[in-house]
């Protein structure tokens, strides 16, 4: 009798490992969150190429900007950080336009009860901006979010909490997830993180494999054909509105044609296209550096 209620005890253990085991699935809608999100769930979104894209398909042009970089000889690191600048500057001036009924699933969410909230890799010079673009377009991550103040967040990088939004910057997502959820002493009974890129998924997944909690992560891959698609030129040129727009560039200078030489002579590269990025770097506002210097 009392090895068979052992045994009772030991298989319902092994029952609630098994049910809080990843689940890792791969959808082109939205709305599948739903088939998932219940009372005991918090809802974590991505939100470039997930909840919004830019204008001009600027979050492609970002990777393909870096890799070109690094096939002219910088290293990563480097790549990266001429890439930020521009982004940040380019983000002063760039729309963002939801996908499909982005703000709809996100309200609809929140009207369930469900806790939402946004964990992305953009950065500390564009928080504000980031919020007010998305609150443009319907989405507002502070109306149930799970904390109600704002915080830094410090681990390799400095990053924010703020208005329902981790801005986690060059971290780690699931490092960074894990470091909120440590901050703030909540353990979520189940997890279901979205996000367009297969890493961010499995980088999430790694941070909660302990068995403590359900994790459900989804990969969105509803963009993947217009990634596919990218057009650099046709980009570049989107990127040229913006420096005319903001008075970096002549407003009567020639279209960009894509130059993909690999050649190593760096300096002559980054001269004919990609050097605006830091000499305009004396030209924007001193609390924009000063934001940019104090994340780097």
């Amino acid at each position: 009798m009392i090895k068979r209620f052992y045994y009772s005890i030991l298989f319902s253990i092994f029952l609630l490992n098994l049910n809080l085991q990843a689940v890792v699935i791969e959808t082109s809608s939205l709305d599948d969150v739903f088939k998932y999100a219940d009372k005991n769930s918090i809802v974590v979104l991505d939100i470039d190429s997930t909840l919004v894209e830019v204008e001009h398909g600027v979050e492609y042009w970002v990777e393909h900007k870096q890799e070109k970089l690094e096939k002219m000889g910088l290293q990563p690191e480097q790549a990266c950080d001429l890439v930020l600048y521009t982004f940040f500057i380019i983000s002063r001036v760039a729309k963002l336009f939801p996908i499909n009924d982005s703000p709809k699933v996100v309200n609809k969410l929140q009207k369930m009860g469900i806790r939402t909230m946004a964990l992305t890799n953009r950065s500390l010079p564009i928080v504000k901006r980031t919020i007010k673009l998305l609150k443009d377009i319907g989405i507002d991550f502070s109306k149930n979010a799970l904390f109600k103040n704002d915080l830094v967040l410090n681990i390799s990088h400095k990053g924010m909490f703020y208005k329902g939004v981790i801005f986690s910057g060059k971290n780690d997502k699931g490092s960074m997830l894990k470091e909120f959820f440590k901050k703030i002493n909540y353990t979520p009974k189940k997890l279901i993180f979205v996000d367009d890129k297969v890493k961010h998924v499995k980088s999430v997944e790694k941070k909660f494999d302990d068995g403590n909690v359900e994790y459900i992560g989804i990969r969105y891959s509803f963009m993947d054909e217009k990634k596919k698609n990218f057009d650099p030129i046709e980009a570049e040129n989107g990127i040229r509105t913006f420096k005319i727009a903001l008075g970096l560039e002549p407003i009567y200078s020639k279209p960009i044609a894509e130059n993909n030489s690999l050649d190593k002579n760096i300096n002559k590269k980054i001269e004919t296209g990609d050097n605006w990025a830091i000499s305009l770097w004396n030209k924007i506002t001193c609390p924009f550096k000063k934001a940019y210097k104090a994340y780097f």
